[in-house]
């Protein structure tokens, strides 16, 4: 869909924003919004193939090359509505994400006279499919100020002004990216303090993560697969680990123990994901699973070139789950019916591995560490990532989370409930 007007639309400075809700990850870019300026180049705003917002300047001849590319390097979360702002004037461009400046560069679009084409929705070159939902899109003819951008994108956050030296401090640029927050610092005396973004240390304080679900308070992936479509699960911590399905061997998305879950048909589906979890000496993992079959399936596994170097999963032999470190270990103390939802997770710290049913530690066993290595490792979700040694889970799989620390049993996904009896 494209904007036409008898009336000349200015075509530098400006600002568009539009709110944008994406249905799936797909495998090309997804284009919100494009803007040719001669027949070769324009200004395109676009979810690359993760996801992310995107702001491309493509030059202006024959090769179509990227002159300019502005980044968020946070996808825009599948389902839920998203500000997207961009504005560009005075030599420079910036890309905004739910009113924080997440990019800018110091130059902008180059224009040629009386090349005057309209603004279009969802539309790209090369077939590129369009999986969003948008909303008020407003076109600009001047550059809207940050405090403006802002407002638009938080709408209910009350307006706070202080009559004495003070400034707003949008966290977020190329060299410094932004994250969910924004400041108003009132400087006493010092008005060349320096401003640090708020940060997480980890245990040995030699490490600053920003961000919640960070790899310093020991998360290493969490997937929980309530995207309900498409072939991509995205990764809810900071570490942006995406599982990605592939072709034939693709589970099917049904409902989950919470919102949306994938069934695995026990034969090929599986999902793959990058990341490093070869973790030294401690490791947790979790999922909520309801199996279909009887046979030893694997939920989560870390595998090397010929074996497996950790894998959560459930034995044929008595149907109970375990943790694999490095050797097999003495299993949870329930075993896992057929139809049934159960929260499964194992823990290893302090060289004690522990399988955990319901919130309920089995018996545990000792293993040191550090782990193994076998060549290039990988990671499966639904089946072993190696090669002859798949064992594929049959049955629905929800919510996977993957720590670098042994967790306590309060701090897993479905610890047991608190219960007390009153007199």
């Amino acid at each position: 869909m494209c904007f036409s007007s008898t009336k000349e639309m200015q075509l530098s400075p400006a600002t568009w924003e539009v709110w944008v809700k994406p249905e799936l990850v797909t495998d090309l870019a997804q284009f919100i919004m494009r803007r040719y300026l001669t027949s070769q180049g324009g200004v395109m705003l676009r979810l690359n193939t993760q996801a992310w917002p995107r702001l491309g300047l493509v030059e202006l001849d024959t090769d179509g090359s990227e002159e300019m590319a502005l980044d968020d390097s946070r996808s825009a979360r599948l389902k839920q509505w998203t500000h997207l702002a961009v504005s560009w004037g005075g030599g420079a461009t910036k890309l905004y994400v739910n009113g924080l400046l997440v990019d800018e560069g110091d130059s902008e679009p180059t224009f040629v006279e009386g090349f005057n084409q309209p603004v279009c929705l969802g539309t790209g070159a090369l077939g590129h499919s369009f999986n969003c939902a948008v909303d008020e899109v407003i076109v600009h003819s001047v550059v809207k100020s940050p405090d403006y951008i802002y407002r638009r994108a938080n709408p209910g956050v009350p307006m706070v002004r202080f009559l004495s030296n003070s400034e707003v401090v949008n966290r977020g640029s190329a060299n410094d990216p932004s994250y969910l927050l924004r400041e108003l610092v009132l400087h006493w005396g010092d008005v060349a303090a320096e401003l640090a973004v708020p940060f997480v240390p980890d245990s040995s304080g030699g490490a600053k993560c920003h961000g919640l679900l960070n790899s310093c308070l020991g998360y290493g992936a969490w997937w929980k697969f309530n995207e309900g479509g498409g072939t991509t699960a995205v990764d809810s911590s900071t570490a942006n680990l995406y599982a990605t399905m592939a072709g034939d061997s693709s589970p099917a998305w049904v409902t989950g123990r919470e919102g949306a879950a994938l069934l695995f048909d026990g034969v090929d589906d599986g999902l793959a994901a990058a990341g490093d979890f070869q973790f030294d000496s401690s490791l947790s993992v979790e999922a909520a699973a309801k199996p279909a079959d009887d046979e030893t399936g694997l939920m989560v596994t870390w595998g090397g070139a010929t074996t497996w170097l950790w894998s959560l999963y459930r034995d044929a032999s008595d149907l109970k789950p375990r943790l694999l470190v490095s050797a097999k270990q003495p299993p949870a103390n329930e075993a896992m019916s057929i139809g049934s939802w159960y929260a499964v997770a194992g823990t290893w710290g302090d060289s004690t591995v522990t399988t955990y049913v319901d919130g309920i530690p089995g018996p545990t066993s000792t293993q040191a560490g550090p782990l193994p290595t076998d060549g290039d490792s990988s990671l499966g979700l639904g089946k072993s990532p190696v090669a002859g040694a798949e064992n594929p889970f049959a049955g629905v799989i929800d919510s996977v989370r993957i720590m670098s620390r042994a967790l306590t049993v309060d701090e897993l996904l479905h610890s047991p409930p608190l219960s007390w009896e009153l007199d």
